[in-house]
């Protein structure tokens, strides 16, 4: 499937009625490729700022879904995939008030100052992912240690906090190993299966 970039440069050859000699070259003289079928998202995204260099807006409004709505889906890439996968793992712990992807598109405006996921260099998506990695390890560790002051998990013998058991799953400690085996694959089925109070309730 084409990305958004793709689309944009091909409605920008459209609507300028640009002939296709006349657009492959400008291509080709930005990334050195005449397709942008054939190029990385990091070279559709040269072209992208190259065209808003020349006054062509890229403008969110331009996506519309059948409604007539703005179009809220991004890109498919393993990065989006990535971004995306963590926002809902934000939403099952309920740590999010708005887990609409519009929300995750306002999260990413706000972190990058681009609009949409497609749109962001190589570096500000690995910023976006990093963040939402801590924010979701954030989460989890408060999780967990409330399951362990509830008691619908315990440590692992030997183990008085869970810091010494992160302490413990750094050092690598090999006599603890399948302990420390155990309480990992605990606390992983607790998380999977978490369900947030509100939602608890409800149900």
């Amino acid at each position: 499937m084409a990305c958004n970039m793709q689309r944009f440069i091909k409605r920008w050859q459209r609507n300028s009625g640009i002939d296709d000699t006349t657009y492959r070259a400008f291509l080709e003289s930005v990334t050195g490729k005449r397709s942008t079928t054939d190029m990385t998202r990091k070279e559709r995204w040269r072209c992208v700022e190259a065209l808003k260099a020349k006054g062509v807006r890229f403008d969110p409004a331009s996506h519309t879904a059948p409604t007539g709505r703005r179009d809220a889906r991004q890109d498919d890439d393993d990065q989006s995939r990535l971004a995306r996968h963590l926002w809902l793992k934000l939403k099952n712990y309920g740590a999010l008030r708005n887990s609409s992807e519009w929300s995750l598109l306002a999260y990413v405006e706000r972190m990058t100052k681009r609009k949409r996921l497609e749109w962001c260099t190589h570096k500000q998506i690995t910023k976006v992912i990093e963040t939402l990695k801590k924010w979701v390890a954030r989460i989890e560790r408060d999780l967990i240690n409330e399951a362990l002051q509830s008691g619908r998990l315990a440590l692992p013998p030997g183990f008085k906090s869970l810091r010494a058991v992160e302490q413990a799953m750094e050092g690598n400690f090999s006599q603890w190993m399948e302990k420390l085996h155990v309480f990992a694959q605990a606390q992983q089925a607790y998380l999977d299966t978490y369900t947030p109070p509100r939602e608890r309730k409800a149900a």
